[in-house]
């Protein structure tokens, strides 16, 4: 056994990302179709990614693939539809924080608050001033960037480096949906360090760090697949997200983690385990599923967290599903 635990804590911290901003690839979505919207695609198609949709449907679609940083949305044709479509992503948990503009060929100020009550930033009339619409657009996707990286600072836990129960929250949400649509089994790994407060007590509240440190790259290699995500859920709590994964995958990373764990030989403060553990609370559910229709994502969690307790109740060092 080891005696002290400084020793067994030689661990390298996950980093937020470097990627500079000038670096990050943004992605403007086109939707609808008119020769305008054919013409944005190619003007603004050598700064940006381009995603075409021809209704909000296959925006939802596209966004399941990839972040999107601004929605052009053509209102041409029948007035109702592109009211309808506008409404559909104004509603979408996640979209309706994306900035839109709507291209009208209608040039009235009535046409054009209603754009804007419904939840677009802008509105211009088509065809559009090339250079007035180039200049916005830049704007815009300026805007976003500085968004995305005050989300990076804020969703990030300062000890540990995983993201933070804001990201996780967002996370979860995304995905909810996600597998809804594709028809597909979402899991949650709830994992809590044994006996922590014993721990602190025992080693120090700086050598505590450390330790929820190493715990913390522990999860971050045990959730492998670029679908993962691990999370510090708070205090000595961690989750990780697995997409496309049944009972069975959780199960089977819930004995990664309890491996992982112990291979980092950190001294435990309680006399029932020679290194410090982990009890894990397993939780999975089909999103798209008639039983499930009434669930949402906090249900999964509380599932998780129910397991949790249940693998403590039963001597930790465990999981529960």
């Amino acid at each position: 056994m080891i005696a002290n635990p400084k020793s067994a804590l030689n661990t390298t911290v996950t980093e937020p990302s470097e990627q500079g901003l000038d670096d990050l690839e943004q992605t403007i979505a086109i939707v609808g179709g008119c020769q305008t919207s054919e013409n944005l695609a190619v003007s603004f198609g050598s700064n940006f990614n381009i995603v075409h949709a021809g209704h909000a449907n296959e925006l939802f679609k596209a966004y399941e693939q990839q972040d999107i940083d601004l929605i052009i949305l053509s209102a041409s044709g029948d007035n109702g539809l592109w009211i309808e479509q506008l409404k559909k992503i104004h509603e979408h948990p996640v979209l309706n924080f994306i900035p839109i503009i709507v291209l009208t060929q209608n040039d009235s100020v009535n046409q054009q608050l209603i754009a804007l009550e419904l939840g677009a930033m802008d509105c211009l009339v088509i065809p559009p001033n090339p250079f007035l619409l180039y200049a916005k657009v830049n704007n815009y996707m300026k805007f976003m960037k500085n968004v995305k990286q005050l989300e990076l600072i804020s969703c990030t836990d300062g000890l540990t480096g995983l993201p933070n129960r804001t990201q996780l929250d967002t996370t979860l949400t995304k995905e909810w949906y996600r597998m809804k649509r594709s028809q597909s089994t979402l899991s949650i790994l709830m994992i809590d360090v044994d006996y922590f407060k014993d721990f602190n007590d025992k080693f120090g509240h700086l050598t505590g760090d450390e330790a929820l440190k190493a715990v913390a790259s522990a999860m971050a290699k045990v959730a492998g697949r670029e679908s993962d995500f691990a999370a510090r859920f708070g205090g000595e709590e961690f989750v990780i997200l697995l997409p496309c994964t049944d009972y069975l995958g959780a199960q089977k990373l819930a004995e990664s983690v309890l491996q992982e764990i112990q291979a980092l030989a950190i001294p435990s403060a309680n006399k029932s385990f020679d290194f410090l553990t982990v009890s894990i609370g397993i939780s999975s559910c089909e999103p798209h599923k008639k039983a499930e229709q009434e669930t949402g994502p906090n249900n999964l969690l509380d599932e998780a967290d129910q397991n949790l307790y249940k693998a403590k109740q039963q001597g930790r060092n465990k999981y529960n599903s």
